[in-house]
């Protein structure tokens, strides 16, 4: 029982820290990308904001399992000026009509205050999303939105969870046996 107990809370701990790495990660990517942006945004060059939104993501996401599912970049008034996905967020559609997922993020944009990356979580949303203004000292140009399914990391939570259930196992295969003898 007590190292099921014990097993269980490093399991709900090695999947919080593995949510936070993600999320850490996913800022640092968005603070990255936001300063890239800023100049092909001022500038209406809309081909290379593509590139540059588009360079962190691989062919092969399973190579990757912590990937962004996707990354947009929203002008101040919710249109999609560019998308990792343009086929399925083209230009200028207003993002909130992408779904009620979309809509509830749109307004969580508008309750951040500040000028650094957000997390927002939304209750039974399907994506994690991290939020990265786009502006500099004297202007706001949008946000940044990247955003990562909630199931991408289960595999590799699994995969660990088992790791540690095997070797748990190994450990009570020993030390029962050796306990009743002694």
């Amino acid at each position: 029982a007590t190292a099921l107990a014990v097993s269980g809370a490093l399991m709900f701990r090695a999947y919080d820290d593995l949510k936070q790495d993600l999320l850490i990660s996913s800022k640092n990517l968005g603070r990255t990308l936001a300063k890239s942006l800023f100049r092909p945004l001022l500038h209406d060059d809309v081909w290379r904001a593509f590139e540059v939104v588009k360079a962190p993501l691989q062919e092969d996401a399973d190579a990757n399992p912590v990937q962004p599912d996707a990354i947009v970049v929203l002008d101040r008034r919710y249109r999609v000026v560019v998308s990792s996905r343009p086929t399925e967020m083209p230009m200028l559609a207003d993002f909130r009509q992408f779904g009620p997922e979309q809509a509830a993020l749109a307004d969580a944009i508008d309750a951040l205050q500040g000028r650094d990356a957000h997390t927002v979580e939304l209750p039974d949303a399907k994506h994690l999303y991290v939020v990265v203004p786009i502006a500099d000292e004297a202007a706001l140009l949008g946000a940044l939105v990247i955003s990562h399914s909630k199931s991408a990391f289960l595999p590799r939570f699994w995969s660990t969870a088992q790791s540690g259930a095997l070797i748990g196992l190994l450990v009570l295969a020993v030390l029962l046996p050796a306990n009743w003898y002694w």
